[in-house]
């Protein structure tokens, strides 16, 4: 029922539903494999190359995205994607 309420809110909101369930089964697996990893490095597995490689691609992505709604292209304005 709880679960049902939230999709019909992302419905309602215009957000994709399925970041959302994608995010709702693994993550309980990321999670234990977090820590297993810190067990097993500490916070110096943070600073293992594909560690490095990976948060480097998150905050890029994160950067993009808030640097494209701050400056909408005028494509997607010409197309009315943007008010």
């Amino acid at each position: 029922m709880g679960l049902s309420a939230i999709g019909y809110g992302l419905l309602r909101a215009g957000w994709p539903r399925a970041p959302f369930v994608i995010g709702l089964v693994l993550g309980k697996i990321a999670e234990e494999s977090l820590h297993k990893a810190m067990e097993l490095w500490g916070m110096a597995f943070f600073l293992r190359p594909l560690s490095l490689v990976l948060i480097g691609l998150i905050l890029a992505t994160i950067a993009f995205a808030v640097y494209r709604n701050l400056y909408p292209s005028k494509a997607m304005q010409n197309l009315g994607f943007v008010p």
